[in-house]
């Protein structure tokens, strides 16, 4: 948290006058084993039950891919974020050795957890001066977030630091550029014994469209658009005596925002927000959620430094359920505040929603006990947000 202020912070020193987008996909692999290696053994016993050996290896290397959104600052500096998918694949061998005959090995591949990963990465272009060729080298460094569904016997950490380098290669509006990257997760203590490898490496390769920044125009009124992202500050699961163990939650997705006049503006996002929990056994899980606030927003002062609070209905879909129903509809207020500078619009809010209680995920017989499980009507999140 203290990384992602001190970038806001500098973010809204900057004169972005000149400022270029960028947008497109990114794609590579992971160079480094997505788990370290776990062994276990032992012999035969006295129940005539025969020696074996188990081994937990990392699959075959990750495959990666998403999107990406870069906002170009001054001549040398910029701010990109990602949206990356990437699976953790594992290998399990267990092999027996029964007495007087030949060994027997049984092998099962599968992967172990869908992570999706949203690096927000300060990026440095070297000097034109320092640069030879065509490729202009750049340095980018800042925090990473994770969340993960599917997990079977992982609970991959949420929090991490990436820096990296690479070449930005320029054909006209069309950029390639092959990158280098290491991050380091941070440590896993929980159970099971079958944690991530914290440090990964990776090499990553994006294809960009530069466009210009200049703002987009309603009939009248001006549109801007841009990204989220923030954490969930409450806990998601109403029912914590059913053994369900809560994780932090992470949030990202994208904003428009419409001028209406210079104290009124009408905000639609959309964000991707999972609920993550795991039970005693280490067996975590996740509900999928997508909410689409529609929020009216009153601006204190004029747009260009300015508090402002919010309120307006707020819209659910959700995916992934594992026994759970949540509620599609809420209604969101908020506070807090944006500053516009050449076209950059940042900002900083609080946020609390109110869902409708959610239903019973199966149907119950008559006079069954009326509380259950179910995800929290209230929820507190913290947002940032970079538009153009």
């Amino acid at each position: 948290m203290r990384t992602a202020w001190l970038v806001l912070a500098l973010l809204m020193t900057l004169d972005v006058s000149g400022q270029r987008l960028y947008w497109g996909v990114i794609g590579g692999t992971g160079l480094t084993p997505d788990l370290p290696t776990y062994f276990a053994s032992a012999p035969a016993d006295a129940y005539g039950n025969p020696a074996y050996r188990f081994e937990h290896l990392s699959g075959s290397h990750s495959f990666i891919f998403g999107g990406l959104l870069e906002v170009q600052l001054t001549g040398n500096l910029a701010i990109e974020t990602d949206i990356l998918h990437r699976p953790l694949r594992t290998a399990i061998n267990f092999t027996t050795f029964p007495a007087g005959g030949p060994s027997v090995t049984t092998t099962e591949k599968f992967v172990a957890a869908n992570t999706w990963e949203f690096p927000v990465m300060l990026k440095w272009n070297l000097p034109s001066q320092l640069a030879r060729g065509p490729a202009r080298p750049f340095l980018e460094g800042g925090p990473a977030f994770r969340t993960s569904q599917d997990d079977q016997a992982l609970l991959p950490s949420q929090f991490g630091v990436t820096a990296g380098a690479g070449a930005a290669i320029h054909f006209g509006k069309l950029r390639v550029a092959p990158t280098i990257r290491y991050t380091r997760w941070q440590k896993e203590t929980h159970f099971p014994p079958y944690p991530t490898r914290a440090d990964q490496v990776e090499l990553l390769t994006s294809v960009a469209w530069g466009t210009s920044a200049d703002p987009i125009h309603a009939p009248g009124h001006r549109l801007s658009l841009g990204v989220l992202g923030g954490l969930s500050l409450i806990g998601e699961f109403y029912y914590p005596a059913s053994g369900v163990r809560e994780r932090i939650g992470y949030l990202a997705g994208a904003s428009g925002q419409l001028e209406l006049r210079r104290d009124l503006a009408l905000e639609v996002d959309g964000v991707y927000k999972p609920l993550h929990s795991s039970f005693s056994q280490g067996q975590g899980f996740s509900v999928l959620s997508w909410d689409f606030p529609v929020l009216a927003k009153y601006h204190v002062a004029k747009l260009g430094r300015a508090p402002f609070v919010e309120a307006g209905p707020s819209f659910r879909a959700t995916g992934n359920l594992n026994g759970y129903d949540p509620s599609h509809f809420g209604v969101t207020a908020g506070a807090g505040l944006e500053t516009r500078k050449y076209g950059a619009l940042l900002s900083t809010a609080l946020r609390y929603t109110r869902w409708v209680k959610d239903g019973f995920a199966y149907s119950r017989p008559s006079g069954s006990q009326p509380d259950y499980p179910r995800t929290n009507v209230n929820a507190l999140e913290l947002l940032f947000g970079v538009g153009y």
